[in-house]
């Protein structure tokens, strides 16, 4: 009895320590976890379950609890991967989510550009329209303006004059003159190049019928009157000819009184000395002389050519200006006067100081002078008037009024430059501000001045002035 209560407390002491100890086990195994959690929180909670789990089922059945840990390892293992799946594909879906939107915003970007385009596009059309408009609107007051224009009553004379400078005749014949004398010179030195040629041939034939006749060519070319001679060398004389030909006066006449070459032996000491002629003295003389210095002739030749071909453009140039001009309905046809000729037109009025200016005007702007010297004479009473002396205004230009104040310059010289320059640019070419119909003093009138007579006292001024050409 004894015994058997002694093996029960036995029994009880053995499972309160057991107790006990798991506890404690449990306990310590709290606290590792516990230190754990911040880095393998799911391990750490595997373990613990584990370590319980074996510590219970142990002594029950060790091959079931094997099984079931592994059951439970890899089924948290499956866990683990379907979580690192799932967080990858919610990665590629943000990505592809980010893509999207961009591609949204470009493409919204896109059409924002477009519809900016198309606003630029409508408005830049807008634009147009109202420039073509514009445009419509300024050639319907141009029509407006030629219409008003063409209702004015201009009238003024057409007649063209044309007169021939005695000046002019004076220079192309004193050109001629100068050509003539060049031309002479050319021809001396030509003929003195034929003559040397000539000669040299001479002396090279008569050297042959020396050798052949065995007689001096001295003898050859000493010619006796044709009175008592006996017979004559008909190669000499044919020679002989031959120059004359080239050289004529000098030779012909001894080549008819004189015989030359062999004289059937006849001593040339016993004729008498007024019956014989030398020509091989005179022979050399020539040909020394026209053989000196061959080369300078040429260039001398060459120079005379050059200043022939020089006189020959002047005198065509001076041809073509041999008439002096003055065209109303083309103004552009320049009058060809000298400064001294326009002086001499102006003489006796105010404006003939100014004849330099009135030729420079029709040299540099290619205007007929005698027009701007017509539109001076009108404007300025013949540079009389207040506005010519106080203002150097002699052409009236800008005048549009008696109380307008004019386009003034410093000097007058420069108010007739400038109003040659104006009207070339303005009023004489087509297509320009103030061209009308034609480049006349008729078509200058409609926008230079109000006043319808103005073309025909300007024209009227230049017929007088073309009158005073001598």
């Amino acid at each position: 009895m004894i015994r058997k209560k002694c093996r029960q407390i036995l029994i009880f002491c053995f499972i309160l320590c057991f107790s006990i100890s798991s506890s404690v086990f449990a306990k310590e195994s709290q606290e590792e976890v516990g230190k754990e959690a911040s880095s393998a929180t799911t391990e750490a909670v595997t373990t613990t379950t584990e370590k319980k789990h074996t510590t219970t089922t142990e002594k029950k059945n060790p091959t079931t609890t094997e099984k079931k840990h592994t059951t439970t390892t890899e089924k948290k293992h499956t866990t683990t991967e379907k979580k690192h799946t799932t967080k990858k594909k919610t990665k590629k879906k943000k990505k592809k989510d980010s893509k999207k939107k961009e591609a949204e915003k470009k493409k919204k970007e896109k059409e924002k550009k477009k519809k900016e385009a198309e606003k630029k596009k409508k408005e830049k059309e807008k634009k147009k329209k109202e420039k073509e408009k514009k445009k419509k609107e300024e050639e319907k007051k141009k029509k407006e303006k030629e219409k008003k224009k063409k209702e004015r009553n201009i009238k003024a004379p057409e007649d063209t004059v044309r007169k021939q400078s005695r000046e002019a005749i004076k220079e192309i014949q004193k050109k001629e003159k100068e050509k003539e004398q060049i031309q002479a010179d050319i021809n001396v030195l030509k003929k003195a190049d034929q003559i040397h040629k000539s000669l040299e041939k001479l002396y090279t034939d008569l050297e042959f019928i020396s050798k052949k006749q065995k007689i001096p060519m001295e003898v050859l070319l000493t010619g006796v009157k044709n009175e008592g001679t006996i017979g004559a060398n008909y190669d000499i004389n044919q020679e002989l000819a031959k120059v004359a030909g080239i050289q004529k006066g000098y030779l012909d006449t001894y080549l008819k009184d004189y015989t030359f070459g062999d004289q059937n032996g006849m001593s040339l000491i016993s004729a008498v000395e007024d019956q014989v002629i030398q020509l091989k003295p005179y022979f050399d003389h020539i040909l020394k002389e026209t053989g000196q210095s061959k080369e300078k002739q040429e260039e001398q030749r060459k120079e005379l050519e050059k200043k022939l071909a020089d006189k020959e453009k002047e005198i065509v140039k001076l041809e073509k200006t041999r008439y002096r001009v003055f065209c109303p309905t083309n103004l552009l046809e320049v009058s060809n006067l000298s400064e001294n000729e326009i002086k001499s037109m102006l003489k006796g009025t105010q404006l003939e100081e100014l004849s330099s200016a009135f030729y420079q005007c029709e040299k540099k702007y290619k205007v007929n002078c005698v027009v701007i010297m017509g539109i001076a004479a009108h404007e300025s009473a013949w540079g009389t008037s207040r506005r010519a002396r106080e203002d150097n205004n002699l052409t009236g230009y800008g005048v549009t009024s008696d109380s307008a104040k004019g386009i003034n310059t410093k000097t007058k010289q420069e108010n007739l430059l400038m109003t040659a320059k104006l009207l070339k640019e303005r009023y004489l070419l087509p297509d320009e501000a103030y061209y009308h119909k034609a480049p006349s003093v008729i078509g200058v009138n409609y926008n230079y001045c109000v006043d319808d007579d103005w073309a025909a006292s300007v024209t009227n001024n230049g017929y007088k002035l073309m009158e005073k050409l001598k």
